[in-house]
């Protein structure tokens, strides 16, 4: 499993992003958000660094089953 935590994943991580998402040993992508728009835009530009979009289906953990980004309380 990859956690995503805090990181937009943007295009200029693409390569290493990829080797990662499309790894055999990559089971599943579990997204931490702020709320339901980070959610969205984080998973759409997870899609971008797979070149099977099927593998994005597969992988990425739905906003039922993925959680809030912690927060740090001063």
């Amino acid at each position: 499993r990859v956690w995503v935590i805090g990181h937009s994943c943007g295009l200029s991580d693409g390569v290493m992003l990829r080797e990662i998402f499309e790894n055999e040993s990559c089971q599943q992508i579990q997204i931490f958000y702020l709320n339901q728009n980070d959610f969205t835009a984080k998973t759409m530009a997870r899609s971008r660094h797979f070149n099977y979009i099927a593998a994005v289906r597969s992988k990425v953990l739905n906003i039922q089953n993925s959680k809030l980004c912690p927060q740090y309380d001063w």
